[in-house]
């Protein structure tokens, strides 16, 4: 985020306070995605959304490593489906 001039908190639960929410099905590439816990409010997990030609959506995220993976309303597939659920999308940057 520092090529756009602006900073952004290391832990994701400090993340998710900082930009405008978003309805999922309107997020575009460059929100950020954050995911938590199934049953819980907790945060645990941020990504950056990338939306292709088709409309498909992913999330470049790290866990361990860094990878793109398929994401849906209910989370990153296969990884977390089932473990964590999607908590909230914010935009943090604006693109033209």
């Amino acid at each position: 985020m520092r090529i756009f001039g602006r900073k952004i908190k290391r832990d994701s639960s400090e993340q998710v306070t900082l930009g405008k929410t978003i309805d999922f099905k309107n997020s575009k590439t460059g929100d950020l995605l954050f995911q938590g816990p199934i049953g819980t409010n907790k945060i645990t997990h941020t990504g950056i959304i990338l939306l292709n030609e088709n409309g498909d959506r992913y999330i470049a995220h790290s866990k361990q490593q860094v990878r793109v993976n398929k994401l849906g309303k209910e989370g990153i597939y296969p990884q977390m489906l089932g473990v964590q659920d999607v908590k909230e999308v914010k935009r943090f940057i604006e693109f033209v």
